[in-house]
């Protein structure tokens, strides 16, 4: 699929995610408003991602929860504070194997409800913890726990591999209507294919693997006689 790029802008809104979601080509879309936060259950604490995100997320990474269900779009646009943990959070606060479907937890010492819990990812390719995070309505991070009116990123999945680059084109074109951009040199946004985000992480390890190979080469190089 495609997924916008995560940087420090903050200039998208809601309202482009909604209109990425109306291109031809797009699947799937979800808002991201992420933060970090102390994850409060009984005696036990935890400080891990925050990530707010949307309904279609589980759809977009194939990603079935483990116990109970995620949230709904009544959750989203109530702005209702309801958790699906990952497997690492859920383990932590209430141990291995046990459904903590229904318990309540503290965000910032705001209460949230627990609604699930996803299956286990384990590591992503850039070797995050994909289980080591909370999910939590997009528009809670913005409205109770950051107070925002932008959003992060948008994650979006294509209708098919063959139609990725002509939607990441469509994205970019309609994110250049909205925010009134007359020239890609003046974009405020990044789009980015997995493909192009695999190449740059490749690229990277092939300048990591010939620094170690020079630094190698020097720290190993036999002493003049």
């Amino acid at each position: 699929g495609v997924r916008m790029g995560q940087g420090n802008s903050t200039s998208l809104t809601p309202e482009d995610a909604n209109a990425i979601k109306q291109l031809p080509g797009v699947q799937f879309a979800a808002a991201g408003a992420q933060t970090r936060g102390q994850i409060i259950a009984g005696n036990q604490n935890w400080s891990t991602q925050v990530q707010g995100t949307d309904v279609d997320l589980p759809q977009i990474r194939s990603w079935p929860t483990k116990y109970g269900a995620f949230f709904t779009p009544q959750d989203v646009s109530s702005a209702a504070k309801v958790a699906v943990l990952g497997t690492v959070v859920s383990g932590i606060l209430f141990g291995d194997d046990v459904d903590p479907t229904g318990q309540i937890i503290r965000i910032r010492n705001q209460p949230f409800k627990v609604i699930g819990v996803m299956i286990s990812k384990g590591q992503s390719s850039m070797g995050q913890d994909q289980d080591d995070t909370i999910f939590v309505p997009y528009t809670t991070v913005m409205k109770k726990l950051q107070g925002q009116q932008n959003i992060n990123n948008v994650t979006v999945s294509a209708v098919s591999a063959e139609a990725i680059q002509d939607t990441a084109e469509a994205i970019r074109g309609e994110l250049r209507i909205r925010h009134k951009i007359g020239s890609p040199e003046n974009d405020d946004f990044m789009v980015r294919t997995l493909e192009e985000m695999a190449s740059v992480q490749t690229e990277t390890t092939k300048t990591m693997t010939t620094l170690l190979a020079s630094i190698g080469s020097v720290a190993f190089a036999p002493p003049n006689p």
